[in-house]
């Protein structure tokens, strides 16, 4: 039961040895592909590992464009799709390989942490639809929609987290997924569409699958970790990247039925601002909550969808080191939180 790794580079060759060495160790992994989308993979990079293969490209040709190179130089029964910035965790392969074996699924993906230390849990993968873009329109300008957007994504991360058995999960991220080569031939050895250059061709992947009666599948059991957002943004701006993908989906999935964003005041955002901040803040709180359980989450929005999450032991949290380095600049919003007495405590600043 052997698997091909199919590795996409843009400016990651540092990143690529560490993440053949992780694949290497494991048994399953028959070969690797890696496509070098940025002209900087060097040939002494890659010159100890014999069962890897680079595509060099002239161009940076796309994420999914680059990963349906690969497909013809697989030889593995499963496919892997992988960022150099994941790293997989002892037995996550064959968590995957064994659940898709039993369920007859054809796509899976792993949980995913932030840290080593397993501290940060990364959500689920938010996908896309219009009840979604809805959600998020109404979450931005009026505090009830925020609310409830927020309670929603808290009750899908909770069961995202809480499982123990393998589950359907709407939408896989593109940074780890275990594939069938069998059913990516079905595609005419398509794993993505290649009008998507950057973002959304993981969920527009799932979409299809759902189309076709398949349902992705999250493994538990399967754990690997990933640094995120190590890949430095291409000549086009990574939000604006996001916003032709996601007008790229849309178009694709519902045409001349759009969802018209709601024309009202804006969210304000609760919580302590503290500006522009280069060091990491502490966060605390003096709220007794009853051996409540708490956490610390972090969104990139107000009404946290999505959030990474880490439990707390007492009633402050403070950055480690390698996770404060690897938020890049930007607005972020941290909150603790207790399951049942919610924010207690809410925090917005710049980086």
């Amino acid at each position: 039961m052997k698997i091909t790794a199919i590795i996409v580079n843009y400016f990651t060759s540092a990143m690529v040895p560490p993440l053949l060495d992780n694949l290497f160790a494991d048994p399953l992994v028959a070969n690797a592909v890696v496509v070098d989308n940025s002209q900087e993979l060097t040939e002494d990079i890659v010159a100890g590992y014999p069962r890897a293969e680079v595509i060099r490209n002239t161009r940076n040709r796309g994420f999914g464009a680059a990963v349906n190179q690969t497909v013809v130089h697989s030889s593995g029964e499963w496919l892997l799709v992988i960022n150099p910035d994941v790293r997989l965790c002892r037995g996550c392969l064959e968590e995957l390989v064994s659940a898709g074996e039993k369920y007859g699924c054809p796509l899976l993906g792993p949980r995913l942490y932030w840290d080593e230390n397993f501290q940060f849990r990364l959500p689920p993968a938010t996908g896309d639809c219009l009840w979604i873009d809805a959600a998020n329109d109404a979450a931005e300008k009026f505090h009830l929609d925020g609310e409830l957007f927020s309670f929603y994504w808290i009750l899908r991360h909770q069961r995202f987290w809480e499982a123990e058995e393998a589950f359907f999960e709407p939408f896989l991220t593109g940074a780890c997924m275990l594939l069938r080569r069998e059913w990516i031939e079905s595609l005419d050895f398509k794993v993505f569409d290649e009008r998507f250059f950057l973002y959304f061709e993981d969920t527009d992947l799932c979409a299809r699958a759902m189309k076709s009666g398949i349902r992705p599948l999250c493994v538990p059991q399967a754990v690997a970790i990933h640094y995120w957002d190590q890949s430095p943004s291409p000549k086009n701006s990574k939000s604006s990247l996001m916003a032709s993908a996601h007008e790229r989906f849309v178009d694709k999935y519902y045409g001349e039925t759009r969802f018209s964003p709601l024309k009202s005041r804006t969210y304000q955002s609760p919580g302590f601002d503290l500006g522009e901040t280069g060091s990491p803040p502490t966060f605390s709180t003096n709220t007794a909550l009853n051996d409540e359980p708490l956490y610390f989450e972090l969104g990139m929005n107000p009404y946290f969808v999505p959030f990474a999450q880490a439990s707390l032991s007492t009633n402050s949290f403070g950055f480690p080191p390698e996770i404060w380095s690897r938020l890049g600049t930007g607005t972020y919003y941290g909150r603790i939180r207790g399951p049942v007495s919610g924010a207690v405590g809410m925090w917005k600043w710049q980086k």
